[in-house]
């Protein structure tokens, strides 16, 4: 099972302008201005990696070996990277190795939770797929929305923060001032992101 991201979000949910402000940056300086936007998209990716989530619409890909059976699952397929908007397509390999789309109407789906659901209509069940890896592709959209606005303002608010501590601290440095192990720098990366 892999997620792969098709189309990324069109905009950031903190513009330029907002994190200069939060930053106590002058609009004017214009400097530092790819810098600021590389670290507030990098706090977002961050956020939406640790809560398994979409902020701004995008577009993902779920890449299975086989639908979900119903001895471990019930036959539920879940989606991660929520809230998940819509499906746009369920494609599989049939057992002559050919490409198949399944039609809307033979699954019903529950799009309401934090990972969106899905699974066969009543009285039908999951097609057979040619027995090899990467058999059923699920492409569908996620996010809050299109909008900065739609994104929820603690959501935001993190981003804000974490900001804040990525431009402050640019260089990562060891506490003695000498050189640091890949080890030491990896544990206080995830320390410092943390925070």
């Amino acid at each position: 099972m892999a997620y792969k991201l098709l189309v990324g979000p069109a905009i950031e949910p903190l513009t330029l302008a907002d994190a200069k402000r939060q930053l106590n940056v002058d609009q004017d300086f214009t400097d530092d201005d790819l810098v600021i936007a590389r670290i507030t998209a990098a706090a977002r990716q961050y956020a939406e990696t640790h809560t398994r989530s979409s902020f701004i619409t995008q577009q993902w890909s779920l890449v299975l070996d086989a639908f979900p059976g119903y001895w471990t699952s019930g036959g539920l397929l879940f989606l991660e990277h929520g809230p998940i908007q819509s499906i746009d397509s369920i494609t599989y390999l049939d057992m002559s190795d050919t490409l198949q789309t399944l039609p809307p109407t033979d699954y019903a789906t529950d799009l309401s939770g934090v990972r969106g659901r899905v699974e066969p209509r009543f009285g039908l069940v999951w097609p057979v797929t040619l027995p090899q890896i990467g058999a059923v592709t699920v492409n569908f959209t996620a996010g809050y929305g299109a909008t900065a606005a739609s994104v929820p303002e603690g959501l935001v608010h993190w981003i804000m923060l974490r900001i804040g501590s990525l431009y402050a601290i640019r260089e990562d440095a060891s506490q003695d001032g000498g050189a640091m192990s890949r080890e030491d720098g990896d544990l206080r990366w995830r320390y410092w992101i943390s925070c």
